[in-house]
């Protein structure tokens, strides 16, 4: 897959697992993605993502995995996933 994650994707709140790695995706992490409540794994690495990873990741109260290594993120790891 290539191109941009949808904005879209943050009305999948049933959603459990959302695997979207080894792709080639860029440009931001909607901040959408903090509306999927059920989430409890979420991988996005080996992909072009860039900017700051979305302090909305911290809404996500299920996740248990997250795995964004190897885009080009920056910024600090928001306080919110904490």
């Amino acid at each position: 897959m290539n191109g941009q994650t949808p904005k879209e994707i943050g009305s999948l709140s049933a959603l459990k697992e959302l695997y979207l790695s080894n792709n080639q995706l860029n440009g931001q992490i909607p901040k959408e993605i903090g509306n999927l409540s059920a989430l409890e794994k979420l991988s996005l690495y080996n992909n072009q993502l860039n900017g700051q990873t979305p302090k909305e990741i911290g809404n996500l109260s299920a996740l248990g995995k997250l795995s964004l290594y190897n885009n080009q993120l920056n910024g600090q790891i928001p306080k919110e996933i904490g």
